[in-house]
């Protein structure tokens, strides 16, 4: 990662490719769509997991999970404190990055060469594992129950 920031300076925010701990297990790579409410007179956006990711690269994205990340500290300058403090629905690593983008022009990116396992209970959730899970159910990830199963039959 210190590779990428050295290389591209236009690096603000990076993270390596993770997955979430829990299913469906998506890539912690998100879109986002900005909008402003006529009703409440306030900004707000929604995000999505990016699902087909592009792999093996660096590529800039809207924003991306905490669970390792750089971030270049002249951005924070740029901020208004708190960094961290929200009450959107999204977490507050996806709300620091829309905040960024915002108040600091911020370029976020993350790099999917790097890859980053999530500890589960007890699996490290990585890209091998979710292509496996995808594959071994169909692409039903919702179903909690076959997910639970699953685990159980896998250990």
């Amino acid at each position: 990662m210190i590779d990428d920031f050295e290389k591209n300076p236009q690096i603000d925010i990076l993270a390596p490719l993770a997955h979430m701990r829990n299913a469906p297990h998506y890539a912690v790579i998100y879109t986002t769509i900005e909008g402003y409410d006529q009703n409440s007179h306030r900004s707000y956006f929604t995000n999505d997991f990016v699902k087909n990711y592009p792999k093996d690269t660096l590529t800039e994205c809207d924003a991306v999970g905490f669970g390792a990340v750089m971030i270049d500290l002249k951005i924070l300058d740029k901020m208004v404190k708190p960094y961290f403090m929200s009450t959107t629905g999204s977490g507050e690593d996806i709300y620091f990055c829309m905040k960024a983008k915002s108040e600091a022009n911020a370029r976020i990116f993350m790099d999917t060469r790097i890859k980053l396992g999530h500890l589960s209970a007890p699996r490290i959730i990585d890209e091998e594992y979710y292509e496996k899970w995808i594959k071994d159910n169909n692409h039903k990830t919702d179903d909690h129950h076959k997910v639970h199963k699953y685990l159980k039959e896998t250990k």
